[in-house]
């Protein structure tokens, strides 16, 4: 499991004029990135817009629009901190938050084919509550609370698993690095946010990368089978294309078969283009020995016919 930590709404770090900015890029790359987007509201702040990081929120509702549209329900799962089981109530303070979210979801500017859309058609919101742990008498609730959340981010707790669907992002790891750095930069130059999907992004960069080593380890084999094919017959001259291809292909699929089908079958087909057009040219000579093979074994014939009394050819 991946976490980020990323930096709060009322950071005293980040200068003011570059507040919005930062905190809208980095709610994108969190939106983009997560499967669990985590926000973390005071108890007693749950009623105020901008201690209950609802700025935030907002920002977050804005920008999945253009992500995300309606192709997927992103999570978002409200810690409330601070809370004191014997004094604050739950369920009033959840329904105090929905109702806050559905407020400042109806005040973002939402595509004419969403404007009827409420909060919970595009979002999962999840509830949990941790108390305050520098007080000593709530260490027991502390560790109960938080143990009981971690065991939700465990495929063992199917019926209470906060990613639902954990199939979505699923990246191999030697993919992960590019794929996310990818995300940030087109987030931070504002490509129109056109965030290509996860998994395709990943395949894309390493499906390449893969493609080029398949290819340099057959370089050598290319050359020598090049080399015996200059101004001669290569009586196997299939056969050898065919174990130099086998064994780029089997490089290949080795590699690069568990990332996205589409973009392993595009970089599958270079591989094969590839090695036949560095080929060609031996083909090509290949068949212009055969063909004058063939001419000179027919003009031999002819000859040889040609020469034989009327009277035999008869």
């Amino acid at each position: 499991m991946l976490i980020f930590d990323i930096e709060g709404a009322d950071s005293a770090q980040r200068a003011e004029q570059d507040r919005k900015k930062f905190e809208r890029t980095t709610a994108l790359y969190a939106l983009a990135m997560a499967d669990v987007l985590m926000v973390n509201i005071w108890c007693k702040s749950i009623g105020q817009f901008h201690g209950a990081s609802m700025e935030l929120l907002k920002a977050i509702f804005e920008v999945n629009f253009k992500l995300f549209g309606d192709k997927t329900k992103k999570k978002i799962l409200v810690v409330i901190r601070d809370f004191n089981k014997d004094h604050d109530n739950f369920a009033n303070n959840v329904s105090k938050l929905r109702t806050g979210f559905q407020q400042i979801w109806d005040e973002c500017d939402k595509p004419d084919k969403f404007k009827d859309s409420e909060a919970k058609d595009f979002f999962k919101f999840d509830f949990v509550t941790l108390p305050n742990k520098t007080q000593k008498r709530n260490d027991a609730d502390w560790n109960k609370c938080i143990g009981d959340m971690r065991a939700r981010f465990e495929l063992s707790h199917e019926k209470t698993f906060f990613i639902t669907d954990h199939e979505s992002k699923k990246v191999p790891i030697d993919g992960l690095n590019q794929m996310m750095q990818d995300t940030w930069q087109v987030i931070v130059d504002d490509k129109d946010l056109n965030l290509p999907d996860q998994r395709v992004m990943a395949a894309e960069v390493r499906c390449k990368e893969i493609k080029d080593e398949s290819l340099a380890q057959i370089d050598s084999q290319i050359k020598t089978l090049q080399q015996s094919c200059n101004n001669k017959e290569n009586e196997n001259f299939k056969s050898d294309v065919e174990t130099v291809m086998k064994a780029a292909l089997l490089h290949y699929e080795k590699n690069a078969r568990q990332y996205d089908p589409t973009v392993y079958k595009v970089y599958q087909k270079e591989i094969i283009s590839q090695i036949l057009n560095n080929l060609f040219p031996s083909y090509n000579y290949q068949v212009q020995i055969l063909k004058q093979d063939a001419y000179q074994k027919v003009d031999k014939e002819t000859f040889a016919i040609l020469s034989k009394p009327v009277m035999d050819i008869a």
